[in-house]
This record gives structure tokens, C-alpha cells and sequence, in this order.
């Protein structure tokens, strides 16, 4: 629910957004929401966001393990974390942005089927619409990840010293 919540919030044309323009607490937007679309409506989006991890983490962790061998290989060891991070980053948006679009707008109109917002969105905006807003959330990934495992790496270098 807070994840929905969240993206109301984000979205002015909700109508969280439309009616507390951010200022509302996470209470009052659960009571209108729940109001003006039920109480199940809160749970939109959950199918996926199960669909959505899966293949985004399997993904991510492909290509960041393969990409870190391969410059532990070559003994590039410095920029590891961050080059294998970015690598996951970019191949696991490529699956995740479409399903994140569908997952908000699922969330946005409360009741809808994920697979109809999916073939409304096909068939309004073809498939750059499932890819809309993929800039944002690539660099969101991106820059998420790659602080993440840098971090991690130095941590984990800094405990084995």
C-alpha cells in the first residue's frame, strides 16, 4: 500500500495528488484513496511488483556477477564494483522499466488488471509508452546501484584488511 500510496503522491492528476498537492499525511491518503476507490485499490500494482523483481534481480545479478569476473580477470579491480553495477543496472532496466510503467499506472487507476493497463498502454502508445519515463528511472538504477556496491566492496575490503 505505501508504494502506491507513493506513487499517488508523485502523480498531480491522482486523486491523492490532485487533492493534498504533497501536503497530506500517509494516513489521509490511504482514507481518500480508500474512499474514492476502495480499500482494495491500495493493493494495486502488488502482482507486479512480484512479476517485476524476479526478472529484474535475476537480471541485475547476471550481469553484474559475469561483468565483475570478467574484470576481475583482467585485473581491473578498482572500478569493478561500480563498472559490474552499472552493467546490471542497464540490462535489468530494460525488463523493469516496461513492468515499473505498468505497475504505476495499475496503481493510478486502482482497479485495473495489469495486463489490461499493458495492452491499453500497447495499444494507445505502442511500445514506447512501456518505456516512458526510462531516462529517469535508468539513472535512478544506475547511480542506486553502483553507490550500493562500491560501498559494499569497500566494506567488505575494509573488514577482510
Amino acid at each position: 500500500p505505501l508504494d502506491t500510496i507513493t506513487t499517488l503522491f508523485e502523480v498531480a492528476s491522482s486523486d491523492v495528488g490532485a487533492a493534498t498537492s504533497g501536503r497530506a499525511s500517509i494516513r489521509k491518503a490511504i482514507q481518500m484513496r480508500s474512499a474514492a476507490k476502495g480499500g482494495a485499490s491500495l493493493w494495486a500494482g502488488l502482482p507486479s511488483t512480484f512479476v517485476l523483481g524476479l526478472p529484474f534481480a535475476l537480471l541485475f545479478h547476471g550481469a553484474q556477477g559475469t561483468t565483475s569476473m570478467w574484470m576481475h580477470e583482467k585485473g581491473w579491480d578498482a572500478a569493478e564494483p561500480l563498472v559490474a553495477a552499472t552493467a546490471g543496472s542497464v540490462l535489468a532496466s530494460l525488463v523493469g522499466v516496461p513492468l515499473e510503467v505498468i505497475k504505476h499506472r495499475t496503481q493510478l487507476l486502482g482497479s485495473t488488471s495489469a495486463l489490461q493497463v499493458a495492452a491499453q498502454v500497447m495499444s494507445t502508445e505502442g511500445l514506447r509508452g512501456l518505456y516512458r519515463g526510462s531516462a529517469a528511472t535508468l539513472l535512478r538504477n544506475v547511480v542506486y546501484n553502483g553507490a550500493q556496491w562500491t560501498t559494499f566492496a569497500a566494506a567488505q575490503g575494509a573488514l577482510r584488511a
